[in-house]
């Protein structure tokens, strides 16, 4: 059983006792063969989301002589999630060179950074986020629709899009979205690199991690999924995020978690962000550097309160915007065959059947 002062809010996340130890062992330098077959018998793969099936497969596969009927399965996830990157990354490639032809700078977020960041880490994506200057987002969008791109859903802060061979990609206009007020800090502080043969800029680390921290929050508030925890089930998102901050933490020694809190402080986010990273140390006890330092001069406790319940009642607000968004995109949708995820369960069926007991699975 969970031993935190945090379980509750553990529990409003959605997580389950084995969605925590799945994550564990997979972090842990000391796994056993029969430690996974233990965590193993406590899922159903059928009725899990794919995303928590790729962790499980990443479990599995660094025990590769292991024995056990769902490693097929397991392997035909794997390959399903190479493919289907592939397709999105391809996707990028197309919009992103000719966005770097007409002078219009690419910073990456979410899934795709992390997917470029860390090679060996096959990142569950549904589709890849980038941004592009608040100014130039209509010439952003007019280009990618004159490449034959369809907009899905447009919003506020993104416009949703999608090639006909169900390349998916979101262009934003701001980065945080809660509140935009550290964008210009963060596209200051970034990088230069190429990423998938495109000229892009990387958040610096502090920012990496301060929007993988707020991009949850926000799923979580204004996602009808991630809202309704009555089915006490879990999203890949759910994992998603903790898996991208320890891939950060692994790979970076020297963190500036004042730039981190000035980020919270300027926003109105730090209680936001406190939570996040007392439930990832629940989860993960240990992780977190010892100059790790949460507190604030500048946290108020109870106008961070009124700001939670500002955005509890919202929530109906937005749920029911989004509805009417989807429900006016229905016919689109349909017509540009987009994944679903029974669509999703009966193709990764189709490469499991396929998929070799002792196959490859590294990525």
């Amino acid at each position: 059983m969970l031993e935190s002062e945090n379980d509750s809010f553990i529990e409003y996340f959605g997580f389950r006792e084995k969605d925590i130890r799945l994550l564990r062992l997979m972090f842990a330098d000391n796994t056993t063969e029969n430690d996974v077959l233990d965590i193993l018998s406590q899922y159903d793969i059928f009725d899990e989301f794919l995303g928590v099936n790729l962790l499980l497969a990443f479990l599995v596969n660094r025990h590769p002589g292991i024995k056990h009927p769902l490693v097929p399965v397991l392997q035909g996830v794997v390959r399903y999630f190479q493919y289907k990157n592939a397709f999105l990354l391809e996707g990028f490639w197309k919009i992103g060179k000719e966005l770097n032809r007409r002078g219009i700078p690419i910073l990456i977020i979410k899934g795709l950074v992390m997917r470029h960041l860390y090679p060996r880490y096959l990142r569950h994506m549904y589709d890849v986020d980038f941004v592009v200057p608040r100014r130039r987002i209509d010439e952003a969008v007019e280009i990618a629709t004159e490449m034959g791109a369809t907009i899905v859903i447009k919003t506020l802060h993104s416009v949703d899009m999608i090639f006909s061979d169900n390349m998916k990609f979101d262009i934003h206009s701001v980065v945080i979205k809660e509140d935009s007020s550290v964008d210009d800090k963060i596209w200051r502080s970034s990088r230069r690199d190429v990423a998938f043969g495109v000229k892009v800029l990387i958040p610096s680390t502090e920012n990496l991690i301060f929007s993988v921290l707020t991009n949850f929050y926000c799923n979580l508030i204004y996602d009808d999924f991630f809202w309704d925890t009555s089915k006490h089930t879990v999203s890949a998102k759910s994992l998603a995020w903790i898996c991208d901050i320890v891939n950060i933490l692994k790979t970076n020694k020297s963190i500036n978690w004042n730039i981190i809190m000035e980020n919270g402080e300027k926003t109105g986010l730090t209680y936001q962000i406190k939570q996040l990273l007392d439930v990832f140390k629940s989860i993960l006890p240990g992780m977190l550097p010892n100059t790790y330092d949460i507190e604030s001069k500048k946290f108020n406790p109870e106008s961070a309160e009124k700001k939670i319940k500002r955005d509890k009642k919202i929530i109906k607000l937005f749920q029911l915007r989004d509805k009417l968004l989807r429900a006016s995109v229905t016919e689109l949708a349909a017509s540009a065959q987009m994944t679903s995820p029974t669509s999703d369960s009966a193709k990764i069926n189709a490469c499991a059947a396929s998929a070799d007991v002792n196959a490859d699975a590294s990525t």
